[in-house]
């Protein structure tokens, strides 16, 4: 092949040919391997801006709940402390 290894010249004619023997060489895994890893760090940070706006609104719909619950265990556990101690 007349363009074996070379890397594609932009002024050359055959340029479009140059490059899709390239492609076809492999010699573009990195760039694709790059833009995989791009695009799956643009997914990352997604899902977790997602789930602290999940996790926020939970809070906001639920805390009073989740501040009820925690007052009602203090009162258990200072009751039973209080009953440990009587005994």
């Amino acid at each position: 092949m007349i363009f074996k290894d070379r890397v594609p010249n932009k002024d050359s004619f055959l340029s479009s040919a140059e490059f899709t023997v390239y492609i076809m060489k492999g010699g573009v895994w990195m760039i694709l391997f790059v833009l995989l890893l791009a695009v799956l760090m643009i997914l990352m940070i997604c899902v977790a801006v997602a789930g602290a706006i999940g996790v926020t609104a939970f809070v906001l719909l639920f805390g009073d709940v989740i501040v009820c619950v925690a007052i009602i265990v203090f009162i258990i556990k200072h009751l039973i402390r209080k009953k440990r101690r009587r005994s």
